[in-house]
């Protein structure tokens, strides 16, 4: 007598038959796919020439003639000048103090860290004011100034933004770990051994962060003065690249 197979066991036609089946339905949706990428693809080259490039161009424009005026007439002719005295100021008024606790207590720390934060914003528009003049290197630069300058005038920005940031973070580390030491140590000899040291810390960082600021912004001063002859409009009156 011949026995069937049971149901669950697949006979080898019916196993050949699953696997053309499967081969069949990879291929149908393998060719969808690649119909559907090739659907977006076109769709998105498409779409590029929807875009209004002569009113975008219009806007930056605007904008970039906003920014010069806005960065003249209140940075430059203003606000640079008194940054450079406010951070004077605070350089020799750091070593005024004999300690941080001092610092703190007569509200010099609340003073340079309202000094940190304007400096990093004026900073910030300096940038911004300099990308309406400069293309970026990658394309080129101009033929008024070269890359080595180009990085010079943004690399002073820069590093003042930068610094300022940085001290404003390392200002709340340190206070930061002062609370938490506090509460962790329970001995009062070992917290006083600990905040002397802590307390010279901080004061050593806030000498050094009134310093830094003041030579950064001198540095942007000299280079935006020697060079600011040198920052021609990268752009013909069409809104075109000039090169």
């Amino acid at each position: 007598m011949i026995r069937r197979p049971p149901r669950s066991t697949l006979s080898s036609s019916s196993a050949a038959s699953d696997v053309y089946k499967r081969q069949v339905s990879t291929q149908s949706t393998g060719g969808s796919l690649q119909r559907s990428m090739s659907s977006r693809k076109r769709k998105s080259t498409d779409d590029v020439g929807n875009v209004d490039l002569k009113r975008l161009k219009e806007f930056l424009t605007n904008e970039e003639d906003s920014i010069r005026d806005a960065t003249i007439s209140t940075i430059l002719n203003d606000q640079l000048p008194e940054r450079i005295t406010a951070a004077k100021q605070l350089s020799e008024k750091a070593y005024s103090f004999d300690s941080y606790a001092a610092m703190r207590d007569h509200g010099f720390i609340d003073e340079v860290r309202s000094n940190l934060q304007t400096c990093f914003r004026m900073a910030s528009r300096l940038e911004a004011w300099l990308n309406t003049y400069q293309p970026p290197l990658s394309s080129g630069g101009t033929a008024a100034v070269s890359s080595d300058v180009q990085d010079g005038i943004f690399g002073s920005m820069h590093s003042l933004s930068s610094e300022c940031s940085e001290a404003l973070m390392r200002m709340f580390a340190l206070e930061k770990d002062r609370a938490l030491m506090r509460t962790k140590t329970t001995e009062e000899k070992v917290w006083e051994r600990y905040e002397g040291y802590l307390d010279n810390n901080q004061m050593h960082d806030i000498r050094k962060t009134c310093l830094t600021m003041n030579a950064n912004v001198m540095s942007v001063a000299n280079v935006i003065a020697n060079n600011i002859m040198h920052l021609t409009n990268w752009k013909d009156d069409g809104g075109q690249l000039m090169y």
